[in-house]
């Protein structure tokens, strides 16, 4: 193999782990394609092309999209984007306490009293978020997947892109919509390939089936509590 060769493909590697870094961090960040090349200043077809390996992120905007997840409680800094070199990124423990308790729907006043179990789910999600890096977690909005979940359960996983989806057949996921909206449900094939169904475990559910969707990633249930009415 000539040295040409050689330097091309291992500036192809470079390019390729840095753009899985990326993608990483945006998945972590739960941003969309648009939103995050707007943070790196890029379009998102030019975008697109830096998270597969095919264009290079510059250290500039390593550093732009860094700022911007830094104001959505991702620590990390632009050596590990750029090289994976440091601290393994991870969500601060001021922006995950607040946002925790602003989704859990748990008052503030409550907390503060000293509810052991809210505390102890709340410590048990920060946890858990920190040590799986693409985490997702759900507060269940209704009866849908009872009896196995209940409406106010707090259930988490860790998010799957779409190549990886398939692996996961027959779970309950905490599945992301193509339209954003997110939801716990079984995941079953779609008649086509790249979509899904996706079934309430209720009978009675007001919708018992949704046939043929399109995801933009799926979560299997790693983690479940259920929480004390207060």
């Amino acid at each position: 193999m000539d040295t040409k060769k050689e330097i091309t493909q291992g500036k192809n590697a470079e390019w390729l782990a840095r753009g899985k870094r990326l993608q990483q961090l945006r998945i972590m960040a739960r941003l969309e394609r648009d939103s995050a090349a707007k943070l790196a200043g890029l379009a998102r077809s030019s975008y697109k092309l830096v998270e597969v390996g095919v264009n290079n992120l510059t250290k500039e905007r390593a550093a732009w999209f860094v700022n911007g997840i830094h104001e959505m409680g991702i620590d990390v800094e632009v050596e590990w984007l750029l090289t994976g070199v440091g601290d393994k990124p991870r969500k601060s423990q001021a922006h995950t306490d607040s946002t925790y308790r602003s989704n859990l729907g748990v008052p503030n006043d409550v907390l503060e009293a000293g509810s052991l179990d809210q505390r102890l789910i709340e410590k048990e999600l920060d946890c858990f978020c920190r040590n799986h890096v693409n985490s997702v977690y759900l507060v269940i909005p209704d009866d849908s997947m009872v009896p196995l979940y209940q409406k106010g359960d707090v259930v988490a996983g860790e998010q799957h892109s779409m190549h990886d989806i398939s692996k996961f057949l027959g779970q309950d996921c905490i599945v992301t919509l193509s339209n954003g909206t997110r939801l716990l449900r079984n995941l079953n094939p779609g008649r086509e390939a790249r979509l899904f169904t996706l079934l309430a475990l209720n009978p009675h559910a007001p919708v018992k089936i949704l046939s043929d969707v399109e995801l933009q990633n799926a979560a299997p249930v790693l983690w479940h509590r259920r929480l004390n009415k207060w």
